[in-house]
């Protein structure tokens, strides 16, 4: 329903990740539902959702993560069953630890601590929500209404995902095909703990928001929608409310170069964190409060567009690139997988 409601506006980035979705499982739907159960194992439903790894890297990041994080605090956001079936996990504890999600957990550990002990029952809206992982870290601490908004693609995963996660747990779920209109209101979410919409969907004005959240996907968006979504937070968001923002310093697989440095903030933020992302320097944490009085986020942004600077490509270096790209292609795979092996990590970027 969302598919043919959407007014088509993917970045180039996303065409090219969704489209063997749509051809492989979404053309047939009802002949592979059952596709749904292994999500994470084959990642081929969750491409470009799901940054779990090999497990030779997880020790790695939580030892890293428990110098800054409470170790309890960290096993609690993991998961207390593997939906998806992904095979990059570690189950110890009575827990399923895989590296995508240890990421995560520091997001929520840093929100606990500047943000959600802070309010109480605060109404959340994640844009670029993935598969739902971060949403289920959150709501399984607070009780919020917590807000969803992706591609379609994304959202019949995070509607499968978060269903089998709470199920028995008492979280009410409204899908899309409740909804069935272009319009979100406060009384549409009143009975219901997780709402998850595709985009376009417009949020009436009584639709107060406390925290917005965008973690590594808005570098994946045109300028244009970023724009969009940006005129979505600060028409919609709460007097004092927040938003976090995490995402790369510049990437342009979107055919544009997008730089967090250069998002449309107008100048009513409040800087509370601003820092690189925990154990991936190119990646920038930025997280601001709404402020009418004592914004200061333009000075924080040319700061952050100096550090951007260090990423810049210079010509010799993005033609190199792309000429091992074109190579590639006339390598036989285990020659390239070998190559892949010696001179690249198998973390994700």
């Amino acid at each position: 329903m969302s598919n043919n409601f959407l007014l088509k506006d993917e970045s180039q980035h996303w065409k090219k990740l969704n489209q063997p979705k749509r051809d492989i499982f979404f053309n047939s739907v009802n002949e592979n539902i059952s596709v749904l159960e292994r999500f994470r194992s084959d990642k081929i439903l969750s491409k470009g959702l799901d940054d779990a790894v090999e497990k030779k890297f997880i020790p790695e990041v939580f030892f890293e993560l428990i110098q800054i994080h409470d170790a309890e605090k960290i096993l609690f956001y993991m998961q207390d069953k593997n939906v998806g079936l992904s095979n990059h996990t570690v189950n110890i504890f009575k827990k399923y630890i895989d590296y995508h999600e240890l990421f995560l957990a520091d997001y929520a550990c840093k929100l606990d601590e500047n943000v959600l002990l802070k309010i109480s029952n605060p109404v959340i809206c994640e844009i670029g929500g993935g598969y739902g992982s971060l949403a289920r870290m959150i709501c399984s601490r607070h009780k919020c209404k917590y807000i969803l908004i992706d591609l379609p693609e994304a959202n019949l995963l995070s509607g499968y995902y978060l269903n089998e996660y709470f199920s028995n747990k008492g979280k009410e779920i409204l899908y899309f095909s409740d909804l069935n209109r272009d319009t979100l209101c406060q009384n549409d979410i009143e009975h219901f703990d997780i709402i998850i919409i595709p985009p376009n969907i417009e949020f009436s004005q009584d639709l107060s928001i406390d925290l917005f959240i965008n973690t590594r996907s808005m570098m994946e968006m045109t300028k244009n929608t970023i724009q969009q979504y940006f005129n979505l937070i600060q028409k919609n968001i709460h007097h004092e409310g927040y938003f976090l923002n995490i995402n790369r310093y510049i990437k342009k697989t979107v055919g544009e170069k997008i730089m967090i440095s250069r998002y449309p903030y107008d100048k009513n933020w409040k800087v509370i964190l601003s820092e690189k992302a925990f154990m991936q320097e190119h990646i920038h944490f930025l997280l601001t409060q709404r402020d009418h009085s004592n914004g200061n986020i333009e000075d924080e942004l040319v700061i952050i567009e100096k550090e951007s600077k260090k990423y810049f490509e210079n010509d010799l270096s993005i033609y190199l690139r792309k000429f091992l790209n074109k190579l590639k292609n006339f390598l036989p795979i285990k020659f390239k997988q070998t190559i892949k092996s010696i001179f690249f990590s198998s973390k994700p970027e």
